[in-house]
């Protein structure tokens, strides 16, 4: 119900969004869209896409938002990636900003275990926003986990040989994965 009141708030999809319809937007007290960074965390295999999230970090930068976009390896574990972006959180709140992540798919999934893996960023992360997130795990990935010849061919020589990734990148989206991933590193609700 919240949601449908904020959504109906806003300016339709096709309008560019205005300085005035990002008040609207649920933000904590005290706080506006440009009191924080922007650290935008693609997803699986996005390295490959060379415009990806353009539109949106032009839009960020028109608003006047301080946006950059992570340098993790798409391709590589969430546990890496989750790293990656610790040192990134760090060097952005050294502007003493807080840091909004935004992450697309498996850059959800790496943002996140970044908050849970290194609980110190909760001081400097305001908000996870997750889009298309497969936090619970991907029916895809983790069909391709359990399925020798899938296994094989996609993650050995497609996301491997031909693309130079690590297949850890994808069995690390499988249901089986994520759920023990969340059960040994819980999300910090509380915190952020």
């Amino acid at each position: 119900q919240r949601f449908q009141e904020l959504l109906s708030q806003l300016p339709p999809t096709e309008e560019i969004l205005t300085e005035e319809a990002a008040k609207l937007l649920p933000f904590p007290p005290a706080i506006e869209m440009k009191d924080l960074c922007y650290l935008l965390v693609p997803g699986l295999l996005t390295k490959w896409y060379p415009k990806y999230m353009a539109h949106l970090r032009n839009e960020f930068k028109r608003l006047g938002l301080h946006v950059t976009f992570s340098r993790v390896d798409t391709d590589q574990p969430v546990r890496v990636n989750a790293a990656r972006i610790r040192h990134e959180v760090l060097e952005l709140s050294e502007s003493g900003r807080r840091v909004a992540l935004l992450g697309h798919s498996k850059g959800a999934v790496d943002a996140a275990a970044a908050i849970s893996l290194f609980p110190e960023l909760c001081d400097c992360v305001a908000a996870l926003v997750s889009v298309q997130g497969p936090h619970g795990g991907s029916a895809i990935a983790h069909d391709l986990a359990h399925t020798n010849f899938q296994r094989s061919l996609a993650l050995s020589y497609v996301l491997e040989k031909m693309l130079r990734g690590c297949k850890h990148a994808v069995l690390d989206l499988s249901f089986s994965a994520r759920q023990d991933f969340i059960k040994r590193h819980p999300y910090p609700l509380d915190r952020v």
